[in-house]
């Protein structure tokens, strides 16, 4: 089954999925046992799925699980394309909140864990929040446990420049008295 769906989607030029076809799609993927798991037609197809994702959609969690999961089985070099086109889609990245750039960043983040010489993506996601952000934070009921979570998750040297940029994007973008009581608990919880 999973070839003859290749053979179909292999001949669109342009394919668009919602999120959980996409997650569905890549399942299948790294369950095949063929004896032709690595090759160049699944790799492409890989690519063409993850390039595919609406641009009006972002991954959610298990969508990103099954990125890292297919990340295991073909290997990030052969991937990431697919990863950087989802990641950079101009599109899909402005104007969101910081919980956008947090779920980000905590997928990077874990991506990074797999890989000998980690990525630029955390990197670039840093700069995408200072251009493409919207002008509200989002929910600190979300926010600050999200930090918190990751920091524990992670350690404070990878999560220092997600949290620096956190920061920096709250106090462009909110009053000085909710910025104030942000920072000082991020600080505190820092230390």
């Amino acid at each position: 089954m999973l070839d003859r769906m290749l053979k179909v989607v292999e001949k669109k030029k342009k394919s668009k999925f919602d999120v959980r076809s996409c997650q569905k799609l890549l399942q299948m993927l790294v369950r095949s046992r063929s004896q032709n798991a690595l090759s160049t037609e699944r790799v492409a197809f890989v690519n063409k799925i993850l390039c595919g994702l609406s641009s009006s959609l972002e991954p959610d969690d298990q969508l990103y699980a099954m990125i890292l999961s297919t990340v295991d089985k073909f290997g990030h070099d052969n991937i990431t394309s697919g990863i950087s086109t989802l990641l950079h889609n101009a599109t899909r990245k402005k104007d969101h909140d910081l919980s956008f750039f947090l779920q980000r960043a905590q997928f990077i983040l874990t991506l990074n864990k797999t890989l000998e010489a980690g990525s630029r993506y955390l990197r670039k996601s840093i700069s995408d929040l200072s251009k493409s952000g919207t002008k509200t934070i989002g929910y600190n009921e979300e926010i600050n446990p999200a930090i918190f979570s990751m920091i524990e998750e992670h350690g404070w040297e990878d999560m220092a420049s997600v949290v620096q940029a956190a920061l920096s994007f709250m106090h462009r973008k909110v009053s000085v008295n909710k910025e104030n009581k942000t920072v000082e608990v991020l600080l505190n919880r820092a230390e």
